[in-house]
């Protein structure tokens, strides 16, 4: 077999230590610090870590980081994770088990049995096991960096060579664990160490490296006491909702622990099945949704995992004004069909098929429309008209992902409408609810009023962008607005053009991939409505429809953030 050892400098007394893949290894020099020396701390500010040679290069930021804190450090080089658990963690909790709190660091993996990944997955578990016999609430196992050329030299790469290959490997092992532990949240150090500078070789933290790391650790911290826990539910009060029977709203999420969705409704029985909003894991995203309200004024939301909540109200719909909320109600599933919509292909929807909806009555359907599963990058239209050309969007997905959008869509005379899809994918399309002709609303044909891809280019960060509804008296504008080629990670917002600019986002963008999101928003009294971004991207804006007497809209309002419980 073959042998790796790294001789590093660790902690600034210069400890040499090996790093080691393989069993049967001489036994590296322990490495194995105490308690911070700090006045005795509740259990919510005490942090214990474990670690290998990696994250040991991290222990003096940590400390820096979580000043004030009982921090405790147990590292050794070249060991496993069950070896490490023996050696240490399981002594701690037998001799010492003041040492742990409400949280506790794992940091290993480097040292990977290859040829048993299952042995692996026994670690993680063991681990963990341990750690909540201690009490310990929430484990954060840090992902391993995943070496890539062009952020480390010649030289560390190819010292990499032997063991470089089963980085990936080792955090898709620790993904999958989060579906085993609802505990357990992944310091994402593989997604932010995609940068050269952080390291004296390819995975051990210089200066800088042990900086960032120590950020990330402390951030994982933080989320995890403002997070809607997993199943968890958040009652949302909505100000001055006399009269009201729903209201329009834009939910984003960060920091989820892991791939998972919400549900909103109005707080009474069970959660829906059907959600509005999907999320993975490490992604900040916004959604928009119309949810019915109690009769004192309130509405639910559910998380299927742990992950902060921000919700920001953008109009009501008072009662009896043309809006009737139902369900939602699942009109359409091709997954359970077997009837994937084809690349090019339509998917014909009839309203006489939905439960407790008359479709005469019917002027336009509010619809959560999702696709999942796609062959490729794509989007979905939804229209009253099958067969006519497609020049706009309402979902924009980059294949294999489930996203989700609002849509206000028309049906035809018989009470259907179509949802085109460009690329082979599966379709779910819940009803959230139903105008009548009251509810003056026109959601005929939509409109692109803006596509810079064909114009002036690229919007600059801070930008804004104004749509003039001309012709309409409208008291909301429904938008589709799409981000494409986004410059780097930033988000986009969308306000009446004579009312500060809002802090809320409803759209956030992750990079240079399409992604569009659907908002309800309320013009200023010259009927425009503004689009700023915080970063350099292309800004395709499609109105999708207005709405007349039957909504009151005004300026986003933060009802709830989560991170600031």
């Amino acid at each position: 077999m073959i042998r790796v050892r790294r001789a590093v400098a660790v902690l600034a007394g210069c400890t040499l230590v090996a790093l080691g893949t393989e069993a049967g290894g001489e036994a590296a020099p322990t490495a194995a610090t105490d308690p911070s020396p700090v006045e005795a701390t509740g259990r919510e500010q005490r942090l214990y870590m474990i670690t290998d040679s990696v994250g040991l290069g991290a222990a003096p930021a940590i400390r820096s980081t979580f000043a004030g804190w009982q921090v405790t450090i147990d590292a050794d080089a070249g060991e496993f994770t069950d070896t490490l658990e023996r050696k240490y963690v399981a002594p701690r909790l037998s001799n010492s088990p003041g040492v742990f709190g409400d949280h506790a660091i794992v940091a290993t993996g480097y040292n990977y049995p290859y040829w048993d990944p299952a042995r692996f997955d026994r670690s993680v578990d063991s681990m963990i096991a341990t750690l909540e016999r201690a009490g310990v609430r929430h484990v954060h196992w840090v992902t391993l960096r995943e070496v890539r050329p062009q952020d480390v030299s010649p030289a560390a790469w190819r010292g990499a060579a032997a063991w470089r290959w089963y980085l990936a490997t080792v955090n898709d092992h620790l993904e999958a664990a989060l579906e085993r532990h609802p505990n357990l949240t992944l310091v994402d150090w593989a997604a932010v160490a995609d940068q050269p500078g952080i390291t004296y070789d390819a995975i051990h933290l210089n200066n800088p490296g042990a900086a960032l790391y120590a950020s990330i650790v402390r951030q994982s911290v933080a989320d995890t006491t403002t997070r809607l826990p997993d199943g968890g539910v958040l009652r949302v009060a909505v100000p001055d909702a006399a009269g009201i029977g729903a209201v329009a709203v834009n939910v984003t999420t960060t920091a989820p622990r892991s791939r998972g969705f919400l549900t909103a409704w109005n707080c009474e029985g069970p959660p829906p099945t059907a959600s509005f909003h999907n999320h993975v894991r490490g992604e900040v995203v916004a959604r928009s949704t119309i949810v019915p309200i109690n009769a004192t004024g309130e509405f639910c939301i559910s998380t299927r995992v742990a992950t902060n909540v921000i919700v920001d109200l953008t109009g009501r719909f008072p009662v009896g004004g043309g809006y009737r909320p139902v369900g939602p109600i699942r009109w359409a599933d091709t997954r359970g069909s077997g009837s994937r919509v084809a690349s090019g292909g339509t998917l014909t929807l009839d309203l006489a098929d939905v439960p407790g909806v008359d479709p005469t009555g019917a002027g336009a359907v509010a619809i959560g429309l999702t696709a999942t599963g796609a062959s490729g990058p794509g989007f979905l239209t939804a229209a009253a008209t099958c067969g006519a050309g497609v020049s706009s969007s309402n979902v924009n997905y980059r294949g294999g992902d489930t996203i989700p959008n609002l849509v206000i869509v028309e049906p035809d005379a018989q009470g259907r409408i179509c949802v085109f899809a460009l690329t082979e994918t599966d379709v779910v399309v819940d009803v959230v609810g139903v105008f009548d002709a009251t509810g003056e609303v026109n959601a005929d044909i939509p409109v692109r009023v803006h596509d810079s891809r064909t114009g002036r280019g690229p919007w600059p960060a801070g930008a804004t962008y104004e749509v003039q509804l001309d012709g309409v008296a409208a008291s909301a504008a429904v938008l589709n607005v799409t981000a494409v080629g986004a410059s780097r990670p930033g988000f986009l917002a969308a306000f009446p053009c004579d009312r500060p600019s809002a802090d809320s986002s409803l759209l956030n963008m992750a990079g240079p991939g399409a992604v569009s999101n659907a908002t309800i928003v309320a013009p200023d009294a010259t009927n425009r409505v503004c689009v700023r971004t915080s970063i350099d991207t292309d800004l395709v804006v499609d109105v999708m429809g207005t709405f007349g007497a039957g909504f009151v809209g005004g300026a986003p309002k933060r009802l709830v953030d989560t991170r600031a419980a």
